[in-house]
């Protein structure tokens, strides 16, 4: 039998089973244990995992086309926004009813992404709902499922744009009270054609000097 299963425990005693550093009044594993009288196995699918970003909307169809899971059944916690008159969704707790639950959390809406997966925005300025994390509550027998389960909402992505690259420099300035540096941070230049920006004469005149930063003895 599994370890974690809980057969002869009453209704009343795993509603009152204590979580420690539970988060919400309605437990998730409390949820999982009222239903199938077992302590879940976890698995937890985070965002920017290589910068990928999981989208909440693409990975809910997925779930409605491949499970056939009714999204009015989810248990659905929000904050209402007075600007735009609706909720906003902050966590999503499904039940795939095959002994497999989900919980969607930390929900944030997202528009400085990139998309290369071609995904719909929920928004019209292209703003994605993200969950930082999707927390998969399983029983045992249903490890490979969520493994492959897991593996398809990486699919399922935005991007975080790329950090962007600065430098330094520090120039020798002159006033009245003498030498002083003075620090300028400029973004690197996304520079794809150097005899378009500085003529055709510079472009052996660039490889020369990145030869010679590149030696040793410059380094």
């Amino acid at each position: 039998m599994y370890v974690g299963a809980l057969p002869n425990i009453s209704m009343e005693a795993l509603v009152q089973f204590n979580i420690p550093g539970d988060r919400y009044a309605i437990s998730s594993i409390r949820l999982f244990l009222g239903k199938y009288h077992a302590l879940p196995c976890l698995l937890t699918c985070m965002s920017s995992t290589d910068r990928k970003l999981l989208h909440v909307t693409t990975i809910l169809e997925y779930l409605c086309n491949e499970f056939k899971h009714d999204l009015n059944t989810d248990l659905i916690t929000g904050n209402y926004n007075a600007q735009t008159n609706q909720m906003d969704i902050k966590a999503r707790f499904c039940d795939l009813k095959n002994g497999i639950m989900l919980e969607f959390q930390d929900i944030y809406l997202n528009s400085e992404v990139l998309n290369p997966n071609q995904l719909k925005a929920d928004k019209s300025d292209d703003g994605f709902s993200i969950a930082q994390t999707i927390t998969i509550y399983y029983l045992p027998h249903q490890m490979t499922s969520v493994s492959e389960l897991c593996k398809s909402f990486y699919k399922m992505t935005v991007l975080s744009p790329e950090p962007s690259i600065t430098f330094t420099l520090h120039m020798v300035c002159r006033n009245q009270d003498g030498y002083y540096l003075s620090c300028i941070t400029i973004k690197k230049p996304l520079i794809t054609d150097l005899a378009l920006y500085y003529g055709n004469d510079f472009v052996s005149v660039h490889e020369k000097i990145i030869k010679s930063l590149n030696t040793l003895e410059n380094k």
